[in-house]
């Protein structure tokens, strides 16, 4: 049974090259982020902190997105074992390339284009003009 095992997985898994070219991809995108959040942050860790506790922030946003990498790469590769054959691994390395180029989409569109929306409350306009005088807590 442990002989078959290995043999599933090796049948199952895309190929080195194209495995490593996904995994370039998703450095590419995560470490370009993270380094532009980092630089985009500069200005604020010079006036805050001195240069230690920079480099420290640095290594640890440069630690965190080395992990964000390996778990992209992990992921697709986990599809392409899970899911048939003609559906992720075969062609593996684009059908990853554009899932992670989508995710990237998708996140760039969710931290910056889709507008922050207020919570609706649930007191009217009546009970806004009481708590403002004191009578009741505002909401």
């Amino acid at each position: 049974m442990f002989k078959t095992i290995p043999d599933f997985f090796k049948r199952r898994l895309p190929a080195r090259n194209e495995t490593l070219l996904v995994l370039s991809l998703a450095a590419f995108l995560v470490f370009s982020w993270s380094l532009r959040t980092l630089f985009y942050q500069a200005p604020a860790f010079i006036l805050s902190y001195n240069l230690w506790e920079i480099l420290s922030i640095a290594a640890y946003m440069l630690a965190f997105a080395l992990l964000e990498t390996l778990l992209a790469t992990l992921f697709t590769v986990v599809l392409a074992v899970i899911l048939p054959a003609v559906l992720f691994r075969d062609g593996f390395a684009c059908k990853a390339s554009f899932a992670l180029l989508a995710a990237a989409a998708i996140s760039i569109h969710l931290q910056f284009v889709r507008p922050t929306s207020r919570r609706p409350t649930s007191c009217s306009s009546n009970w806004g003009a009481v708590s403002r005088s004191g009578w009741f807590p505002s909401c």
